[in-house]
């Protein structure tokens, strides 16, 4: 899911997120975000019941902001806590605005806990409903839910430390049955946190169609197991105090457009092709000469000056074809690249190696003997069967991998170089150890791209789409990269600006030929586009 498509401001033009590296934006574990509002309430200062409407105000404004999502009835159903005053307040809002975009009815239910308490601002909000005779159901455990309806989901919000139980359960599985659109504040009811997900004790969770987090998207924005829960993940700004912000350390960061362009490098008139680096592409076997194209095409669109490819001797006449700006080099086998001293170049400023290269014993060799020949001297990108192959030296021959990598792994890939993994989010948590230990920079492939630095932090990518899980995609990326490092891009910025330019021509060849149509190869065509539009978009 593209974050920065979703992402709504409505209190503010622009987005006040601290600067880090390049301007990554921070992202906090859900336990963090009562700190941040506690801060925000005292340094501003701001009372605690103003803070809460101006948040709910953004969810309003969102709502109205939507016509595709705006019925005739909407049923707010507010939980005993602050999530639930958070609905309320929405409810109050809707109801004052009777008539406005079509609404006609808001039914709004409050539920209180065992001990029949709410929190002091879900219960001052009661207080104002009281006051202006707004009307409300206590513990409907029977709510209505008319086919035309938005359902708010404000029942329970990041607080929740345990299972629902009754009778929330039960209010959940209503909720889910309806066939209704849900907008969910803050989380979706039961899934709990990050400590929690996946936990089979939380069952009880309500299927969000929509989101809306505050200030920050939540790791549970770019979990794939947690998408039919969040739904499409919405969040808003409601100015959170900055400083607090700068001064709260984190692991997990986003980047998008403002960071992509912040790193691109400035290209002096005076320049010419040597100042742009020598890249090299290792790729290529009999039958998989397509994808040793596709990441010597996308080093050549990536801006290096010099990109060589080497192949093996069936791909010889592929290669020239198809990439006139590339030079060649032949292995000395038929169908497979076998290393020869020959090909070692000590003008290469960076290596990619492994699209299509197959997977037998000599190409074993092959992928360790040019990993040792270049490792320690220059940037190396490690990708597809390279990382097959890689695999099997660190487990078999305790091979040691060498600083300034960038390791592109998709799931099944990364499980095979570490261990069997549940979910993505187990994934992310050993690619962060991982990259540490190895002093390496891990991309871990799919929607919302994992970039794993080496100094632990994680960074989310905030572009592409579903249409890009397609063949030759990675090999595309294995060639930006591979051109960005060679251009003198450090590791950190090739990952970050590589993967963001990857999923912006993914964006673009989405938007021309439908996620369901476009290819490897239209992606590849829209790198250009997407250099474009980081350098002249504001």
């Amino acid at each position: 899911m593209r974050l920065i498509a979703l992402f709504y401001s409505a209190t503010c033009t622009s987005c006040r997120f601290t600067d880090y590296l390049y301007g990554m934006k921070k992202m906090f574990l859900q336990s963090v975000i009562p700190s941040l509002d506690r801060a925000t309430i005292e340094g501003e200062p701001i009372s605690s019941l103003n803070l809460m409407e101006r948040a709910a105000s953004t969810i309003t404004q969102w709502i109205f902001g939507n016509d595709n999502i705006l019925p005739a009835n909407i049923i707010i159903m507010a939980g005993p806590g602050n999530n639930g005053g958070d609905g309320l307040v929405v409810g109050r809002q809707l109801t004052e605005a009777y008539g406005l975009s079509g609404i006609t009815n808001v039914a709004i239910h409050s539920y209180t806990s065992n001990s029949s308490k709410r929190s002091a601002d879900c219960q001052a909000n009661i207080d104002i409903f009281d006051k202006k005779g707004i009307k409300y159901d206590i513990n409907n455990l029977t709510p209505s839910f008319p086919a035309d309806s938005l359902i708010i989901d404000a029942l329970f919000g990041t607080g929740l430390s345990r299972p629902l139980g009754e009778p929330f359960d039960r209010l959940v599985g209503l909720i889910n049955d309806s066939g209704c659109p849900v907008l969910s504040i803050d989380t979706p009811s039961g899934l709990g946190d990050e400590s929690t997900f996946g936990d089979s004790a939380y069952s009880a969770i309500v299927r969000a169609t929509y989101t809306i987090s505050f200030q920050f998207p939540r790791l549970s924005h770019m979990l794939p197991e947690l998408e039919t829960y969040v739904g499409t993940p919405v969040v808003t700004d409601i100015n959170l105090l900055q400083s607090a912000i700068d001064a709260t350390e984190t692991t997990y960061f986003y980047a998008d457009l403002a960071d992509f362009k912040a790193i691109i490098k400035p290209r002096s008139r005076f320049a010419h092709k040597g100042s742009f680096g020598r890249a090299m592409v290792v790729a290529g076997s009999f039958g998989m000469m397509g994808a040793a194209e596709m990441a010597v095409e996308a080093c050549v669109k990536s801006g290096a000056g010099l990109v060589t490819a080497v192949v093996p001797r069936c791909g010889y006449e592929i290669m020239q074809i198809a990439n006139r700006e590339a030079m060649t080099i032949v292995s000395e086998a038929d169908n497979t690249i076998v290393w020869n001293k020959d090909i070692y170049d000590n003008r290469i400023s960076a290596l990619g190696i492994g699209p299509g290269l197959g997977r037998n014993d000599e190409t074993q060799t092959s992928v360790r003997c040019f990993i040792e020949a270049y490792g320690g001297k220059i940037p190396i990108v490690i990708d597809a069967d390279a990382l097959f192959h890689l695999a099997q030296l660190i487990k078999n021959e305790n091979f040691a991998l060498p600083q300034n990598c960038i390791l592109t792994p998709h799931d099944a890939e990364f499980d095979r170089l570490t261990h069997s993994h549940q979910s993505r989010l187990e994934r992310i948590r050993t690619a962060q150890v991982f990259a540490r230990e190895h002093n390496t920079t891990v991309i871990l492939k799919g929607a919302n791209t994992a970039i794993a630095l080496p100094d632990g932090r994680i960074c989310f990518n905030t572009t592409g789409n579903a249409g890009m899980a397609t063949g030759g995609s990675g090999d595309v990326l294995t060639g930006l990269l591979t051109g960005l490092l060679a251009q003198g891009y450090s590791t950190e910025e090739a990952a970050v600006l590589g993967v963001g330019l990857h999923g912006m021509a993914g964006d673009a060849a989405a938007k021309r030929y439908t996620q369901i149509s476009m290819s490897a190869t239209d992606i590849l065509n829209c790198i250009g586009k997407a250099f474009d539009d980081i350098l002249h978009k504001r």
